[in-house]
């Protein structure tokens, strides 16, 4: 079976209702994360990372958020969706003292 992972990302981690990610949303997280390491530069990858992102910064989860980044490589290349303005933002809301590279 091959999965759509954008959308099986946005089926599970849009309209987040919980302030903390459940064992069952950590559970999509990594394997989500997973999917970025092992297909970085295919399609897809940049919205899902996107998703990712925009659920850690909803949990204000800085860890979801780093390893999102990470696992897509996104220090190298931004996708259209999550560009330097987005990571800015969401650098402010999540708290960081300062922006290292990944």
């Amino acid at each position: 079976m091959v999965w759509d992972y954008p959308e099986y990302a946005k089926k599970h981690l849009q309209g987040l209702k919980s302030k903390k990610p459940t064992r069952n949303e950590k559970e999509i997280v990594d394997e989500l994360l997973n999917w970025l390491e092992e297909n970085v530069g295919e399609d897809g990858v940049d919205d899902v990372a996107e998703i990712v992102t925009r659920a850690a910064v909803h949990w204000k989860d800085p860890d979801i958020w780093m390893d999102a980044l990470k696992a897509a490589r996104l220090d190298c290349s931004f996708g259209e969706s999550l560009n330097a303005s987005t990571i800015t933002n969401d650098v402010g809301i999540l708290g960081f003292q300062e922006v290292e590279d990944l």
